[in-house]
């Protein structure tokens, strides 16, 4: 008699597949490494994204066959940051022609920490020293994304004038019952008024139980 022993491989399988993912919203820089052991070598790899590189965020197939024609096939996930997002809160200029416009970015998303430059160079998450205009903030994150949106900083419509001023006159010697009354446009309302260059102000418009002298009123 003969006896002759029968062996078989041993089972095809898929230890492991190791996943890089996508390092930004919408990139397709994801990629996977199939550990395949058991089964009869060589190894075919087939992938359901085409490629076992270059991929987008997504679930995939990773089939593999042996020399013998064994097959075997695990899925996978390649997943992505959320997208770096701005919400800005602002502030107009005061004055027409100032530099004390101030924008706030509320900055979301992408991976790690947020790295910001605004058009002028400055890197803080609040600035107030914008004129009126857009302003463009370029914000980047730990893994080299970077997002960009700009704000428009407003101004006022027209600069604040005083079209008129209305003047009671002293009726008597000594009575010091004078008044100015000061209309004024433009700006941004409420107004501060004052007849003592700026020392003393006043939210009415009116000024009162004056004495002879010479005023100037300041808006």
């Amino acid at each position: 008699s003969l006896n002759e022993q029968i062996t078989q491989p041993d089972s095809l399988h898929i230890d492991t597949i190791t996943v890089t993912h996508v390092s930004c919203n919408g990139g397709n820089d994801g990629s996977a490494i199939a550990t395949v052991t058991g089964g009869t070598q060589s190894y075919t790899y087939s992938w359901s994204g085409g490629s076992e590189t270059n991929l987008v965020a997504g679930v995939y197939t990773s089939t593999i066959t042996d020399a013998n024609g064994c097959i075997t096939s695990e899925d996978f996930t390649v997943t992505e940051p959320p997208a770096i997002s701005i919400q800005f809160i602002r502030d107009s200029v005061t004055c027409i022609g100032g530099s004390d416009g101030m924008a706030t970015a509320i900055v979301s998303g992408g991976t790690g920490s947020h790295y910001l430059l605004w058009d002028d160079g400055s890197t803080s998450t609040i600035v107030n020293t914008f004129d009126a205009g857009f302003h463009t903030l370029t914000v980047t994150d730990d893994n080299g994304c970077t997002f960009i949106d700009s704000i428009e900083i407003l101004e006022p419509s027209q600069s604040i004038e005083i079209d008129s001023l209305i003047i009671s006159e002293i009726t008597c010697h000594d009575a010091d019952n004078a008044s100015i009354t000061v209309l004024a446009t433009g700006g941004q309302t409420p107004y501060l008024y004052s007849n003592t260059n700026g020392v003393f102000t006043q939210n009415g418009i009116g000024f009162i139980n004056l004495s002879p002298n010479q005023y100037i009123m300041y808006v």
